[in-house]
């Protein structure tokens, strides 16, 4: 998965499966703002969005919204 200018890459093999969605982790040089410092796992930070380790993880969806493409 890149971005679409491909600038960065997310690692498909830190996938993390919640309640039968995958979740992925956004590069944290991109990540401007983490709503997740300081939260416990599995917390949301918002649609498609979960902490994990203190670190936001997206869904599939919420990353093509963000201009990721699976390549």
């Amino acid at each position: 998965m890149a971005r679409k200018d491909n600038a960065r890459s997310i690692d498909k093999d830190l996938v993390q499966t919640r309640k039968g969605k995958n979740y992925y982790p956004l590069d944290t040089v991109l990540a401007s703002i983490n709503p997740c410092a300081g939260k416990k796992d599995n917390t949301s930070c918002g649609s498609g969005c979960i902490c994990l380790g203190g670190q936001c993880h997206y869904t599939l969806y919420q990353l093509t919204t963000k201009g990721f493409t699976i390549e």
